[in-house]
C-alpha cells in the first residue's frame, strides 16, 4: 500500500488533535495518521478493526525499525486485530494501545526524548 509520504524540517510533535485531524508544530492534518521522526504519512485507516499489516507498511519497511510502535486507536482504547498484534509481535515490535489523545502525548513526549518511536494515530 503507498502511503502519501510528507517529510518535514522538525520532529512530529503531536501539539494538538481533534475534529477528524492533528494539529504539528503548528499545521493541520486531516485525517490518520502514521508519525516517525519527522517523516508522516495520510493513513487511510478509520477505525482498529480496518488496521492491516499492509496499512503498516510505512512503519514495517521503514529502514530504522521503532523501540516502540503506539497505536491511537479512536476515543477509547481498543486492542488491534489478533492477526495484526500477533504479526507485530513476531517482527519483533514492542507494541502499546491506547486512545488516540493519550497516544498522542505519549508519542510526543518520547519523540522530544529523542526515542524510536512510530505513532499510528486515528484520528478523532
Amino acid at each position: 500500500m503507498q502511503l502519501e509520504r510528507i517529510e518535514l524540517d522538525h520532529l512530529t510533535v503531536v501539539t494538538g488533535y481533534g475534529n477528524g485531524g492533528f494539529k504539528i508544530a503548528g499545521e493541520r492534518f486531516e485525517g490518520s495518521l502514521l508519525l516517525s521522526g519527522e517523516v508522516l504519512h495520510h493513513w487511510p485507516v478509520g477505525d482498529v478493526e480496518a488496521i492491516t499489516l499492509e496499512s503498516l507498511e510505512a512503519v514495517i519497511d521503514a529502514p530504522e525499525k521503532p523501540d516502540l510502535l503506539l497505536f491511537g486507536t479512536g476515543t477509547s482504547m481498543k486492542p488491534l486485530p489478533g492477526e495484526v498484534a500477533k504479526a507485530l509481535k513476531a517482527r519483533g515490535f514492542a507494541v502499546e494501545t491506547m486512545d488516540t489523545g493519550a497516544a498522542c502525548r505519549t508519542y510526543s513526549f518520547l519523540a522530544m526524548e529523542g526515542r524510536r518511536v512510530a505513532g499510528a494515530l486515528i484520528a478523532v
